[in-house]
């Protein structure tokens, strides 16, 4: 006989035992028909709370049904401990004479560990959620370094610009205006709307101006700006940077000493 039947029958037989066990130990009862009535509900409950023991074993992790693969595949039940069978048909009739009791202890049980249970998938979350946050800070901080970089590179440039000045040739009017974009085929620019957004860029108190905020301060058209701007930085007048994923532009010491 597998010890899979053997477990059954144990269980089985235990119920009876224990339920039987219960009805005359424990309970005491007047009539004849109440007695027959008590004596099946004895019974069905000493039932009940052994085939309710693997589930105890279980929440406890004990080991105790667990039978090696090798019976399994061969049948037999010599590598199953034979102590292991007085084990559970102790457990069993244990559980069935007390039945009611046992039962209720390990419902509380399943329900202690259901709340475990959801406070380490809380936990988890929160854990999770902090990792997130602590992303999100490294990301700043790898973003802030990144400007710290572009802001240290944009001065070292100007310095670089201002040694060389002297190297290159005065920069004019006619030179920003010959090197504006043209627009079909023609060079629009006023020369006084140049003047008029150098000088916007040199009086302001920032010091890195967005093609809005020159919009704003010169009241020109942003069609008007982009072509100076780009003329600014190919005559090495302004420095284009980034801050946050926004353009900006910013002068050059050349471009702060520049007169038109």
């Amino acid at each position: 006989m597998s010890p899979s039947v053997i477990i059954i029958l144990i269980i089985s037989l235990s119920g009876i035992l224990g339920g039987l066990t219960n009805f005359y130990t424990i309970n005491e009862f007047k009539s004849k028909k109440e007695s027959q009535r008590n004596l099946i509900k004895s019974i069905l409950l000493g039932i009940c709370a052994s085939c309710a023991v693997p589930l105890f074993l279980q929440v406890l992790s004990n080991n105790l049904l667990d039978i090696p693969t090798e019976e399994i595949t061969t049948g037999t039940n010599q590598k199953y401990p034979i102590k292991n069978y007085f084990i559970l048909a102790g457990f069993c009739i244990i559980a069935a004479v007390y039945s009611k009791r046992f039962l209720d202890d390990l419902y509380d049980k399943i329900n202690k560990t259901k709340q475990e249970v959801e406070e380490v998938k809380k936990s988890a979350e929160q854990a999770k959620e902090v990792s997130v946050a602590a992303k999100e800070a490294s990301t700043q901080a790898q973003e802030a370094s990144t400007q710290v970089a572009n802001f240290i590179e944009l001065e070292l440039a100007e310095e670089a610009d201002d040694d060389d000045d002297d190297q290159k040739e005065q920069i004019t009017l006619e030179t920003i205006k010959n090197s504006t974009p043209l627009i079909n085929g023609h060079n629009n620019i006023d020369e006084a709307d140049l003047k008029k957004v150098l000088k916007n860029m040199q009086d302001s108190k920032f010091k890195d101006r967005s093609i809005n905020g020159l919009i704003r301060g010169t009241k020109l058209s942003e069609e008007k700006i982009k072509p100076i701007i780009q003329s600014f930085i190919e005559n090495n007048v302004v420095n284009p940077t980034r801050w946050y994923g926004k353009e900006f532009y910013r002068l050059t010491r050349k471009g702060k000493k520049l007169e038109l």
